[in-house]
């Protein structure tokens, strides 16, 4: 260790502090110590050589083979839990990390020109990124840097090729990995960035896997209240992101992206003028039979369309709940809007004061037990608002409204 310089061995210092305050001399009296420190002292031995180690190859980064002290720290990144914390302090480390990111822009614009080795080279040093976003003592600095900014480049090519495939999604693992946090501070931070409409164009023509993760992205970014707020804020932010989700499913997508698209539905159809919009526009891939067996086989997703439908009062959660997803068990809430209803009687002339007077009628009823109405309040005919809610929104586009940080 005598290539290591003071601020890299302050550093391990700081990691091994307590550890070094266990290993020292245990007991009272002065006298000799005790069985019981004996016995920790195994354990605090082996772990500082696993943290001496583990600097040792953070340190390669600097001054070493920088490609293969990459491939080492991302291959064995699960095993050491202090390694976001180490690749953070260490002087350097994250200017090299950094580095690793910004060598491929260049290649953008010339996608044919990437290698798979230099890919692979980028996203071992993602991977790395994604320890640093995952551990809760780094994620909120990483943040305040701006660091995911660098990666908005990578996610903005429309190159099909494999090797830049590799670099998208592992950018786009690094962001799940971040929002996955359910940190509101670090979906404050992305709204405010172009990372929605990103992740919708990937959704759209991305690989499969590419469209998964981003649906992932947007899903976590709308179930919190900021991000629901902000996609229904216009009427054009609300469109795009329905537009996109109904390609999803008009194109017989694989079961796990097909739940992502169905969660994000539901999510929106928690907002009271998205729940309206979606009973005109949600997809007829979604209230008829055309994904049977996936309904038959997955009592999750069954759940998740009855809820769905539920919402936005479509009239086909009978037939869902009632001949495909027969086996499923219905929602409490259910019960209410599924049930028959008896035709309304005749009003004759006896009755017509009586009804005058305020009766309520089954219409009514129904529409009075809807979720997020207030009591009392009439169901729109056809869906469409009236009153207040048809007052005319303002027609602007904030979908791209921060420039994409470009640092070439």
């Amino acid at each position: 260790m005598a290539n290591l310089s003071m601020a890299q061995m302050r550093a391990l210092s700081q990691m091994n502090g307590s550890m070094r305050g266990g290993m020292m001399g245990h007991g009272g009296g002065g006298g000799t110590p005790t069985q019981a420190p004996l016995q920790f002292a195994e354990p605090q031995r082996e772990s500082s050589t696993v943290n001496m180690a583990l600097l040792q190859k953070v340190v390669a980064l600097l001054a070493g083979d920088r490609e293969k002290a990459l491939a080492d720290l991302s291959k064995g990144r699960d095993h050491y839990p202090d390694l976001a914390v180490m690749l953070w302090y260490v002087p350097g480390v994250m200017t090299v990390l950094v580095q690793e990111v910004v060598s491929v822009y260049d290649k953008l614009l010339r996608p044919q020109e990437l290698t798979g080795t230099t890919s692979t080279r980028v996203c071992n040093a993602l991977a790395l990124w994604q320890s640093i976003v995952n551990h809760k003592d780094t994620r909120a600095l990483c943040v305040r840097a701006h660091l995911p900014l660098f990666l908005f480049p990578l996610l903005s090519s429309a190159a099909l090729t494999r090797p830049m495939d590799c670099l998208r999604l592992t950018s786009l693992g690094v962001i799940g990995a971040l929002v996955k946090s359910d940190d509101a501070t670090v979906v404050a931070f992305l709204l405010k960035t172009e990372l929605v409409p990103l992740c919708l164009r990937i959704m759209e023509t991305g690989s499969e896997l590419s469209k998964t993760v981003a649906t992932f992205i947007v899903l976590r970014v709308m179930q919190s209240d900021g991000g629901l707020q902000y996609v229904c804020a216009t009427p054009e932010r609300f469109f795009a992101v329905s537009q996109v989700l109904t390609k999803i499913t008009s194109a017989a997508p694989p079961l796990r992206l097909l739940k992502n698209a169905v969660r994000c539905y539901l999510r929106l159809s928690e907002h009271p003028k998205a729940r309206d919009a979606l009973l005109a526009c949600l997809p007829e891939e979604l209230r008829n039979s055309t994904f049977t067996s996936y309904l038959n086989d997955d009592l999750d997703l069954r759940r998740l369309l009855v809820q769905l439908l539920l919402n936005i009062r479509d009239p086909n959660v009978t037939a869902l709940t009632t001949g495909v997803a027969a086996a499923a068990p219905v929602p409490p809430q259910a019960q209410a809007h599924l049930a028959p209803q008896q035709p309304a009687p005749e009003p004759s002339a006896s009755s017509s004061s009586s009804n005058s007077s305020g009766a309520n009628t089954p219409t009514a009823t129904v529409a009075t037990s809807m979720p997020g109405r207030e009591p009392g309040a009439s169901l729109p005919r056809g869906g469409i608002r009236t009153g207040q809610d048809t007052q005319q929104q303002p027609e602007y586009n904030l979908f791209m409204s921060q420039p994409i940080l470009r640092a070439m």
